[in-house]
């Protein structure tokens, strides 16, 4: 049983000194739960018990989208921790807004989207069949000739890979890689030569999970496919969504 407290109250009067028991202050039941997949603990009417309880309702609460780690999109927090408590599985608040903020502009013929990493803001820009037909070829980093810097620039943003001007006009042979780079590697155009590398490749910021047969969850399919060139290996697709709360997260 709790121990009761005692309060001492001198008299001025007097000049006595009183001693009163007090009843130890109840704990809050709730300090000892641990409440998992979305639920929250909820203290009995006399204060005596506590249970996890799923949200029953979300009615009233403000409309703000968040993306959750399972990959998709909630109205708000709120909904977030309701599907995960009623789904019993441990969803989290991956991002604020959107997984793939460029979801609008994916059935767009005329624009084309990325997500910048570090901002998640989307990127829109015309795709490089739209670029002035200009006669300005140059050779670019990917050992590849292009029409113009434009079209260049946009293929890179396309691609999802770093680009940059070597020289104008063509590639030359000696400027080209004599083997097909494997693994996703990109033949890069160097001072000391040509090679295949993973450098150039650049991910957006698109949260679409999934699992590799590695057991590792990934960001994107870009971030496997750069795991994969990385590793000199395959790294197949087990699922679409994360591997587990277990699995350790790959890129991004």
């Amino acid at each position: 049983p709790p121990t009761p407290h005692t309060h001492t109250h001198t008299n001025p009067n007097t000049n006595s000194t009183s001693v009163f028991s007090l009843p130890a202050a109840l704990e809050d039941p709730c300090s000892e739960v641990t409440c998992s997949y979305g639920s929250t603990c909820i203290q009995s009417s006399d204060s005596l018990s506590a249970k996890c309880m799923c949200p029953l309702s979300c009615d009233g609460k403000p409309e703000q989208v968040v993306c959750g780690s399972d990959g998709q999109d909630y109205r708000n927090e709120c909904e977030l921790y309701k599907q995960a408590c009623h789904t019993q599985k441990n969803f989290r608040l991956q991002h604020q807004g959107y997984c793939n903020p460029c979801k609008d502009s994916e059935n767009s013929l005329n624009v084309a989207c990325r997500v910048e990493p570090r901002t998640r803001q989307p990127l829109t820009f015309a795709p490089p069949e739209s670029c002035p037909p200009v006669n300005e070829p140059l050779c670019a980093s990917d050992s590849q000739t292009y029409e113009s810097e434009c079209h260049m620039t946009r293929t890179g943003m396309q691609k999802g890979i770093e680009l940059r001007k070597i020289h104008p006009g063509r590639c030359k042979k000696q400027e080209m890689c004599k083997v097909e780079c494997k693994f996703n590697g990109v033949c890069q155009v160097e001072r000391l030569g040509v090679r295949c590398s993973c450098e150039p490749i650049q991910c957006d910021g698109t949260y679409k999970p999934l699992c590799g047969k590695d057991g590792r969850s990934y960001v994107n399919d870009c971030e496997r496919r750069r795991a994969e060139c990385l590793a000199k290996a395959h790294i197949p697709v087990k699922q679409q969504g994360p591997c587990g709360e277990s699995g350790p997260l790959g890129g991004g």
